[in-house]
């Protein structure tokens, strides 16, 4: 497949990615051989995992003692009463 500045500018705008053109065109080489390389991979066979199993091994989920409210509070940065304070998430337009 074929990657130029424009497509990776057209897949910037969709992942909400602010690139220039300069930008875009330097990482149209990049993402080129990222596909390429992703199209050499063997597909992954329906019978190399079982179903309900995971694909890689999980520790058993077993209930160990946490850090208490006030000591979290006390290691945050920035705190409101009993909360920790974080910067936005989105931004409104």
């Amino acid at each position: 497949m074929r990657i130029d500045a424009e497509t990776v500018a057209r897949l910037a705008a969709l992942a909400r990615l602010d690139l220039d053109e300069t930008e875009a065109a330097a990482l149209a080489p990049t993402l080129a051989a990222l596909l390429e390389f992703a199209d050499r991979l063997p597909p992954a066979g329906e019978t190399e995992l079982f179903p309900g199993e995971p694909a890689v091994p999980v520790r058993p989920d077993e209930p160990r003692p946490g850090v208490g409210s006030d000591a979290a509070v006390a290691a945050a940065p920035d705190v409101r009463g009993a909360l920790f304070r974080v910067p936005p998430a989105i931004e409104e337009s």
